[in-house]
Order: C-alpha cells, then structure tokens, then sequence
C-alpha cells in the first residue's frame, strides 16, 4: 500500500514531522542535519522523500532536531532509519554505529566569508574582530576555521567566534553588526545573492570538502537498501528527480563507500578540537 508523503509546517518547526502509517505499514524515519530552520530543511527535502518513497515503495517521514550535537546523539542511539549529513558526520556514524554509506551529493561543501561591504575586505583582517559560525561541530565552520589557523590566526587568541543555530542567523548577525564576518556554506551565499540582498559581500572561500552523504542504518534489511541506493543514484535521470535534487541543491548523487569515508578522519579529529566544543 502506497501513502503520500506529507510534511506539516508546524510538524517541521517541532522537528517531529510525526505521521500515522496505515496497518501494516513501515515508516522509515529520515533524519536531516539541521543546517537550516527545519521548515526550510523539510521544504528543501519534501520533494526528494516524495521522490524516493514513489520509486522504492518505502515510507519516509521528515525528522530533524534542534541542534548538531542532539542530532548525532540521536544518530547514535539509532533513532533515525535514512540520514543526511555531512561526510565527516558519516565517518562518525559509520563507525560508532555501523550505518552504511549509500550516495553523497556530487555538489562540494564550500565555506565562504561573508562580511558587510564597509567591514573587512580580507578574512586575515579579522584580529580583534567577531566571527559567526553555526556549530562548531559544522563541517563548514572546520573548515572557516582551518583557513584562518592556515592564515596564522587562531580563535579567540586572535579573534572571538560566536556561535549561532543556523547559517541564516549567523548571516543576520553580520547584518545587523553582532559580528564583522560570518562563515558558511556556499549553498547559504548563494540564497543571499539570490534574494537581492547586496549589504553583504563574499571576500574569500575555504577549501572544498566532499557533499553531504545519505546513509542507512544497519537495521535496514539489505534489499531495503539497495532500492533506497538505486533509487537515489538514478534521481537524476528523470525530470521528477531533477526537480527534487535541485529543491534540495544537491546537485547529482554519487556513490560512495565506507573506505572512502576514511578521508574525513582528519576532519573529525579537527572536529573534536573545535574551539566552543
């Protein structure tokens, strides 16, 4: 039996997105990262569950929660059947918790400096100043952070960081002078460029990193699995799917294995030594 997908406002902004099977059916619960407010995440990835549960026969409902650290704290106590998350949190989760890799986005994770158009013109301009970043957990606040430590400058000896929930609310904080410099994806420029916003300008951009990755836990039978892989490396061969990866912008889903998460150990080590930590 076949159920639509539907995703509430009001369930997202709870992060429960909690919905009743019909008898009989399993409902998979798909935990997203919160890298945005969960209303923008649920609109980002409706589309693309809607996608998946059609081509699999799986039942998927949106999850996510309010912060990194309850969000991997709940990875790790195997709440979540399907996750999306950065490839330095898929190392983590496939090696406390066994989950298996299945497609990450062809699209890199970019950080980029933001700063108001009469503040800093340079990141190494930042001593004495105020840098936003999300979590310090974040893959892209490691890697705003490794730019600058490559630069010779080092929070708070150097600069102070304040951290906020999400990338929208460390843009907002440059805007309205809480901070000189934000750090965040390129994925959270880009909408700023997009909305016509010009008080804010791009001064650098950090190393590249790989996309965000979507992996199962173990307890997911491997048939299960398989559909849900081949569902999401075949997502851009229809025009259905296209619509669905470019809500989510992910660009097109590659595959990828637990060997080549091995890549993100120094990323995770840099990860549990992140100031604010």
């Amino acid at each position: 039996m076949k159920r639509p997908f539907a995703t509430s406002l009001c369930s997202a902004l709870l992060c429960l997105a909690v919905s009743t099977p019909a008898p009989g059916d399993q409902v998979f619960r798909a935990g997203f990262v919160p890298v945005s407010p969960a209303a923008q995440l649920a609109g980002r990835f409706t589309p693309l569950l809607d996608h998946l549960s059609t081509k699999t026969g799986q039942q998927f409902d949106f999850v996510t929660a309010p912060g990194f650290a309850v969000f991997m704290e709940r990875t790790a106590r195997g709440e979540y059947d399907l996750i999306w998350v950065p490839p330095h949190f898929a190392r983590q989760a496939n090696l406390e918790t066994g989950y298996e890799p299945l497609a990450a986005g062809g699209k890199k994770v970019v950080g980029v400096f933001l700063a108001r158009r009469n503040g800093p013109g340079d990141p190494r301009n930042i001593r004495n100043k105020t840098l936003a970043l999300v979590d310090p957990q974040a893959l892209v606040s490691i890697l705003v952070l490794s730019f600058l430590e490559n630069e010779g400058l080092r929070a708070d000896r150097d600069y102070r960081v304040r951290y906020f929930q999400s990338h929208p609310s460390a843009i907002e904080a440059v805007r309205r002078g809480a901070a000189d410099l934000a750090g965040v994806s390129d994925v959270h420029a880009e909408q700023e460029r997009s909305a016509g916003r010009a008080d804010l300008v791009e001064i650098a951009r950090t190393m590249e990193a790989p996309g965000l990755v979507f992996l199962t836990h173990p307890r997911v039978p491997e048939p299960t699995r398989r559909r849900i892989r081949s569902a999401l490396l075949s997502m851009g061969k229809s025009p259905e799917g296209k619509n669905a990866l470019e809500r989510a912008k992910m660009g097109l889903l590659v595959p990828i294995s637990a060997s080549d998460l091995k890549k993100m150990d120094e990323i995770l080590l840099r990860m549990k030594t992140s100031p604010g930590r």
